[in-house]
C-alpha cells in the first residue's frame, strides 16, 4: 500500500553550498529542467499582489519602469535593466504602471520538487553584470515563439505540439539558461541546495527512491536493506538532510508529478490519478485537496487560459 502521509509540514530550508560541487552523472540525471511560459510586455493585474511561489522560479527583466517583491521586511526593488528573481514562497510583488518585462517562468527541480535553487530572499542585480543571462533568455524567446506562437498561459506550452528537433532546440535553450543563471546565482551568493548528497547512505536511498515507478508502492523493507541501515536510522537523516522521512520523499515525488499533469490541459485527471497510484479518482482528489488545498479540477481552473477541462 502507498504511504499518503499529509504533507503539511514544511521541509526545512535548504543552505547554499560551494559553487561547483561535483556530483555523479547519475544525480544531475534526477534535475527536472522545463519552462513553463516566456513573454515580453506589460505587467497584468494578475501579475501583482501576494503570492505563495511554492513551485517553480520565476525571473524578470525589468525593460521599462520598476519592478518589487517584499517579503517580511525584506524588499527588492528592480529598475530599467535589473533582474528581479522572487525568493522562494509568501511574497508580495508589485511593478509600476508602465512597467515592461521579460517575463519567465521555469522549473529546475529535484523529483520531490525542491528547487536546484532555494531562494529564501528575492535576488535582484543589474542586466550588465551577467549579460550571458539576458542573451540567453532572448534565445530562448526567439525558439520558443519560433513560427510566430503568441504568449502562453501557465499551461500553455507544455501543450503545445513540437517536433522532435524543435523540442531539442527549448531543451538546447533552456540548458544554456539554466548555465547562465547558475553562475549569476553562485556570483550572488544563491548557489545549488545539495545537502541530499552529503551522506552517502541518503544518496544510495534517493537513487531507489527516485527510479521506484509512482504508480507502485515502494517497499520499506527492501529501501532500508538496500541502503544497509535501519528504517529509523534512514528517517532521521533524511530528515535531517530533506526535512522530511524517505516514505514522505517518495509521497512528494508523487504530489509533485500530480501537479505538473493537472496543470495540462489534455491530460485527464483520470489519468493523472493513475499515473500516481490511485484506481479512483474520488481518492485522489481528496489527496490532492488535503496536500494542496484545493481539488485536482480547481487548481486547473487557476490557470489564466485553460481552455478545455477534462475529467
Amino acid at each position: 500500500m502507498i504511504c499518503n502521509p499529509v504533507l503539511t509540514a514544511k521541509a526545512k530550508p535548504l543552505a547554499p553550498v560551494i559553487p561547483d560541487h561535483e556530483l555523479k552523472v547519475r544525480d544531475w540525471r534526477q534535475l527536472h529542467f522545463s519552462i513553463q511560459w516566456i513573454y515580453r510586455g506589460k505587467v497584468s493585474d494578475q501579475g501583482r499582489g501576494h503570492f505563495s511561489g511554492s513551485c517553480g522560479l520565476s525571473a524578470w527583466y525589468i525593460q521599462r519602469g520598476e519592478g518589487l517583491v517584499r517579503h517580511g521586511e525584506v524588499e527588492k526593488r528592480a529598475r530599467k535593466g535589473d533582474w528581479l528573481f522572487p525568493n522562494r514562497g509568501t511574497h508580495f510583488r508589485d511593478f509600476s504602471k508602465d512597467a515592461e518585462i521579460l517575463s519567465l517562468r521555469f522549473y529546475i527541480e529535484w523529483p520531490d520538487g525542491q528547487p536546484l535553487f532555494h531562494l529564501r530572499e528575492s535576488v535582484c542585480f543589474p542586466g550588465t553584470k551577467y549579460p550571458d543571462l539576458l542573451r540567453r533568455a532572448k534565445a530562448m524567446e526567439r525558439v520558443v515563439y519560433k513560427n510566430g506562437r503568441r504568449s502562453y498561459s501557465s499551461s500553455g506550452f507544455m501543450d503545445e505540439k513540437l517536433s522532435f528537433p524543435d523540442y531539442l532546440d527549448v531543451q538546447d535553450v533552456l540548458l544554456q539558461w539554466s548555465k547562465a543563471l547558475y553562475h549569476a546565482f553562485t556570483s550572488e551568493g544563491a548557489g545549488p541546495s545539495l545537502e541530499r548528497f552529503e551522506d552517502e547512505r541518503v544518496v544510495r536511498a534517493l537513487r531507489v527512491l527516485d527510479g521506484w515507478p509512482l504508480h507502485r508502492a515502494f517497499s520499506q523493507r527492501q529501501l532500508v536493506e538496500q541502503v544497509g541501515v535501519s528504517r529509523a536510522q534512514l528517517d532521521r537523516l533524511f530528515t535531517a538532510k530533506l526535512g522530511h522521512t524517505a516514505c514522505q520523499y517518495f509521497d512528494r515525488r508523487r504530489l509533485r508529478h500530480a501537479q505538473r499533469s493537472v496543470m495540462l490541459a489534455d491530460h485527464p485527471i483520470k489519468e493523472v490519478a493513475f499515473d500516481v497510484g490511485f484506481r479512483h479518482v474520488s481518492s485522489f482528489s481528496a489527496w490532492f485537496k488535503q496536500n494542496t488545498g484545493v481539488n485536482p479540477n480547481e487548481r486547473r481552473e487557476t490557470l489564466p487560459s485553460f481552455s478545455k477541462r477534462r475529467k
